[in-house]
């Protein structure tokens, strides 16, 4: 018997505002420049000693989103151990597609309705 909705699924709060608010679409990256641009333009005219300080803080944003993007796909990941590896003759697409089916096959064991978006071997 199964259990009736009573309500909607909550909604899952973010770890921190900044990730809150990070979209991967053109216009937040448009947007983001141009805020940049009307800031750096205001400190080079009012406080040009701040400039350096500016682009130091720029130049975190790369490292930031990837860590970002590893702390959003680390909740839904999952690590198999004890995976056997093909034979090390066969080329490494071969090797690959092995490890990809023993991944699929041990899904359908345990009924989990998804694909796996990556597979790949850590050690």
């Amino acid at each position: 018997m199964s259990t009736p909705v009573t309500g909607y699924a909550k909604k899952r709060k973010p770890s921190s505002p900044l990730t809150a608010k990070l979209t991967t679409s053109k216009y937040m990256v448009d947007d983001a420049i141009n805020i940049l641009d009307q800031i750096h333009n205001i400190l080079s005219t009012k406080a040009p000693e701040a400039l350096p300080l500016l682009e130091k803080f720029v130049s975190k944003f790369p490292s930031l989103s990837s860590e970002i993007v590893e702390a959003e796909k680390r909740p839904r990941s999952v690590v198999i151990y004890g995976v056997p590896e093909a034979d090390s003759k066969l080329s490494a697409t071969s090797r690959q597609a092995h490890t990809e089916a023993f991944v699929s096959g041990t899904l359908d064991a345990l009924d989990v309705e998804t694909r796996p978006v990556e597979v790949f071997r850590m050690g």
